[in-house]
């Protein structure tokens, strides 16, 4: 409940304590009620409010805390064939979980086709199995150009905006 000021001010303290940087409440004037403004890891400004709330990724998420929340107290034990590791809270076992995830795991980005050697190139682009063809007929051209210098073009904060506005959106992302 968003027009709640002290439920928000209590979210905004396990933030603090979390250490969370640059929490505040703040009046959110457009919808009269309250939201939770903070700096995420690339120094972003984030909020918290109906915004937020309205989005059906959000909605989503909020049925999946409840239906896991009895799991969601440390400590958390992980156990790997014989052997047990405990992690004394959520953060901890967020980053266990990214570390083994990137174990035995060689990820390489390629700018374009030339940085790849054929042997990479028969088994990805090559591959009529594995690789998509779009057609793009000259009515593209415009919307083409205005992505491509959005996305590969001199001006960081236009591509940063992209990002932030189409990042929700993403469905199938090659990493």
């Amino acid at each position: 409940d968003f027009a709640n000021k002290d439920a928000l001010a209590a979210i905004a303290v396990t933030l603090e304590k979390a250490q969370v940087p640059h929490v505040r409440l703040q009046a959110d004037e457009e919808h009269s009620a309250w939201m939770i403004t903070y700096q995420d890891g690339t120094q972003a400004e984030r909020r918290i409010g109906i915004e937020l709330a309205s989005q059906p990724e959000y909605k989503r998420y909020r049925v999946l805390a409840k239906q896991i929340a009895r799991f969601n107290h440390g400590p958390f034990t992980i156990t790997k064939n014989e052997h047990k590791e405990v992690r004394a809270d959520w953060r901890e076992l967020l980053a266990h979980v990214k570390t083994e995830g990137k174990r035995d795991v060689n990820v390489q980005r390629y700018k374009g086709l030339g940085e790849m050697n054929a042997e990479q190139l028969a088994d990805t682009t090559m591959n009529p199995e594995k690789r998509t063809m779009l057609r793009v007929r000259l009515e593209d051209i415009v919307e083409t150009d205005l992505i491509f210098t959005t996305l590969m073009g001199e001006d960081v904060e236009s591509r940063r905006k992209f990002i932030e506005d189409n990042a929700l959106d993403v469905k199938n992302l090659d990493v």
